[in-house]
């Protein structure tokens, strides 16, 4: 390159160079087009809500059960399940599937019809940290849809959390029963060596009161054991998962949003106002 060459280059470079003045002249220049894009936008943003179909939002609030000797610890005692097992049964394709089909009876042959629907994909679930809850929510194209897929879903919970609840008590209440068989055979003995102890002789009465005196020890040690086991079974230990508030489903669609399509449609016509001033710039070059 030339002394002669770099001061054309220099003036070229300068020439290229976009200032905050050609941006406002720009502007000034494309306003009406730029505005006038961006209002059309946003009317067709806005319309087309209309036209899109509109999905209500719902929740309900399930507390897991309490299994009495269970392995998982929750933060009030033993659960049935833990809560992150709780959302991930939730989240199964199966277990949407099952719900679904309740749902959309007509549709239980048809599974990807299923899965295609609005309420298969939003139904989902979330724990409330520092309790035993799961959140579930769901969308459904009316109301009743979206309240009929959160009954569906907390109802098959319950079922599957009883069926989990049933099988951790059949230990507790087969030991229950083994102990009860020991209570009545300890009470006849005891009974028979009443007995035996009234009418026995001197040595025979020492041989029968300390045998009295050992049923009584075991009996006690039953007793023992008795209210461990029944304390697994006791209501306030043992329990189902519930529904512990009401399900609520907003009065208002959540999808489509007015305001957010008529921003979104904004926008776009602006961009396209943009791009026609351009367009028309380089044209008149």
């Amino acid at each position: 390159m030339t002394h002669k060459e770099l001061p054309n280059d220099m003036a070229q470079s300068d020439a290229d160079e976009i200032s905050f003045a050609d941006v406002l002249r720009f502007i000034r220049d494309n306003l009406k087009t730029i505005a006038g894009l961006a209002v059309l936008g946003a009317v067709i943003g806005i319309a087309s809500t209309f036209s899109i179909s509109k999905q209500w939002q719902g929740k309900v609030t399930l507390q897991v059960g309490r299994a009495a000797g269970s392995p998982v610890v929750g933060p009030d005692g033993p659960l049935i399940e833990s809560l992150q097992q709780t959302v991930g049964r939730i989240q199964l394709n199966t277990f949407r599937d099952k719900v679904m089909a309740e749902v959309f009876p007509q549709l239980q042959k048809d599974e990807s019809a299923l899965r295609r629907t609005t309420a298969w994909g939003a139904l989902k679930a979330q724990t409330q940290p520092g309790t035993a809850y799961v959140e579930i929510t769901a969308r459904g194209q009316s109301p009743e849809q979206a309240q009929q897929v959160l009954t569906a879903a907390a109802h098959l919970v319950e079922t599957e959390h009883a069926a989990i609840l049933e099988r951790a008590r059949a230990l507790p209440k087969q030991q229950l029963s083994v102990i009860d068989a020991a209570i009545e055979a300890n009470t006849k003995a005891q009974e028979q060596l009443s007995a035996a102890l009234a009418h026995s002789k001197n040595t025979d009465s020492l041989l029968a009161l300390g045998a009295l005196q050992s049923s009584r020890t075991e009996r006690a040690a039953l007793n023992d054991s008795r209210y461990r086991v029944s304390q697994l079974l006791a209501p306030d230990q043992s329990y189902n998962t519930r529904i512990v508030s009401e399900i609520q489903v907003d009065t208002n669609a959540v999808f489509p949003r007015k305001l957010y399509f008529g921003f979104g449609g904004l926008a776009a016509g602006a961009v396209l106002g943009v791009l026609f001033g351009l367009w028309r710039k380089i044209r008149a070059r």
